[in-house]
């Protein structure tokens, strides 16, 4: 029988063990106080703060004569600034003198305005009735005096011929009679003689007659009658370009009167704003106050690197520039900014308190006044601090501070890590915490409120002594 080798006795394998899992971390709810606090860079700006600035209305020109330095606290009435008055004095002089010699030109053009009115009605019958006259000699000559002076040209060769016939016969009987009578030879002589020199000076007369007829006939009457036209025409001309021209001289003149005392309004209101520019050529100081060169805006110095130089005697200032700021010293309100992630802590009423940049070790109480509606910037509101100052206080406007303002300050409150929050795995709008319960964990919705330091206060859902689960 064939003998088989017993087995090697091994050594017995050791068993690994998995390591053990560190418990889950838990936090026991309970009340305590709880704080939000919202902590602001601000400056400090004065509740009365008058920008210096000269806003001309007709001069430009603001030279430095006198000027109150930098930080100088002035007395309500004292002299700030006066500018140079040497060239806007001549300018008023001139003024003064062109209005003088308005007035008179506005006199005589209103004097003569007034004539128009009045002659320019005058003028028109006055046309009128020579275009009519015009046209009644005419119609007269036409109708009446030319075919009569004709007839009278007629006539009157008619009669001088009849004077020459009736004379012509007389000689002829005086021949005959003075051939039978037995007067003397020389009275017969006579007699003849003075009849023949009759006759030729009928026979003359005779001779003009007809020609001045013929002349009145055929050059005489058609020049006038000519001449008749020509003037009605002109008449009736004249008549209608007066009824054009004279209305529109007038117009035009009264068009130029309403210039002229329009531009004399003008120049007199334009001088008046150079009286009124020389008055602000003086500036007084309204109230007590320190001088700060420059403008504030929302309680932070502007000031131009060009300003500076020009703020001495001789510098120029330009118009509507800020070129200064009267400031009281007190009252003081801080203005700060405030992040749009803390807006909504920042509501009037909450308190805290402001340090002072320059005196660290000074706390001043505060107490928001308000927060703007709309950003004033990206990402930033404005709020506005009330402060309880001391007459000693030596804070100035335009130091800068820092605030911390108590949003929230509850004695007792239910508040947990933020680490121990959840969301709903089934609903993303539903914050929970885990419970723990024995050996169990148990879901619960919470109503959260806000969060500071790592903690989050819980409205609703907890309370003091219960245990919960953070997150690993």
């Amino acid at each position: 029988v064939k003998k088989t080798a017993a087995p090697k006795a091994t050594a017995p394998t050791a068993t690994k063990t998995a390591p053990a899992k560190p418990a889950p971390k838990t936090h026991t709810v309970k009340a305590e106080r709880f704080k939000v606090s919202v902590k602001l860079s601000g400056v400090f700006e004065s509740g009365a703060a008058l920008p210096i600035v000269v806003r001309p209305k007709a001069w430009a020109e603001l030279v430095v004569k006198k000027i109150a330095t930098q930080g100088k606290l002035v007395k309500k009435g004292e002299v700030i600034a006066e500018f140079s008055t040497e060239r806007i004095d001549l300018a008023i002089e001139a003024g003064e003198r062109a209005r003088a010699l308005s007035d008179l030109e506005y006199q005589l053009a209103e004097q003569s305005l007034k004539f128009n009115e009045k002659a320019v009605p005058l003028d028109l019958a006055s046309y009128e009735r020579l275009a009519k006259d015009a046209q009644y000699d005419l119609d007269y000559f036409l109708k009446t005096s030319k075919a009569f002076n004709k007839r009278a040209a007629d006539q009157s060769l008619r009669s001088t011929s009849n004077y020459l016939a009736y004379a012509q016969e007389e000689l002829k009987q005086l021949e005959k009679m003075y051939a039978a009578d037995d007067l003397t030879e020389e009275t017969e002589e006579i007699i003849l003689r003075r009849q023949r020199d009759t006759v030729e000076r009928l026979k003359f007369s005779v001779e003009n007659s007809k020609l001045t007829r013929d002349n009145s006939i055929n050059v005489s009457l058609p020049r006038l009658e000519a001449s008749l036209r020509q003037a009605a025409t002109l008449a009736k001309m004249r008549l209608e370009s007066a009824k054009k021209r004279l209305p529109a001289q007038l117009n035009q003149t009264r068009i130029s009167f309403a210039k002229l005392k329009r531009d004399r309004e003008l120049a007199a209101a334009q001088l008046a704003k150079l009286k009124k520019d020389r008055q602000a050529m003086t500036i007084h100081a309204p109230f007590d106050g320190i001088v700060y060169y420059g403008a504030m805006n929302n309680g932070r110095w502007s000031i131009s690197q060009t300003l500076p130089p020009r703020m001495k005697p001789a510098g120029v200032i330009k118009p509507h520039e800020v070129f200064m700021t009267l400031v009281r010293p007190r009252p003081l309100f801080v203005r700060a900014y405030v992040k749009e992630s803390d807006v909504r802590h920042v509501k009037k009423g909450i308190e805290g308190r402001v340090v002072p940049t320059a005196f660290p070790n000074q706390s001043i109480k505060a107490k928001v006044n308000g927060v703007t509606v709309v950003p004033v910037a990206p990402g930033r509101f404005d709020t506005r601090l009330e402060l309880e100052l001391d007459k000693d206080d030596r804070v100035l406007p335009g130091m800068t501070c820092a605030a911390t303002l108590v949003a929230i300050d509850k004695a007792k409150a239910i508040t947990v890590p933020a680490t121990a929050i959840h969301t709903d795995p089934e609903n993303e709008d539903q914050k929970v915490v885990y419970i723990k319960k024995g050996n169990k964990k148990e879901k619960r919705a919470v109503e959260l409120g806000e969060s500071s330091g790592g903690k989050t206060e819980v409205l609703n859902g907890l309370k003091a002594g219960e245990t919960v689960y953070l997150k690993s």
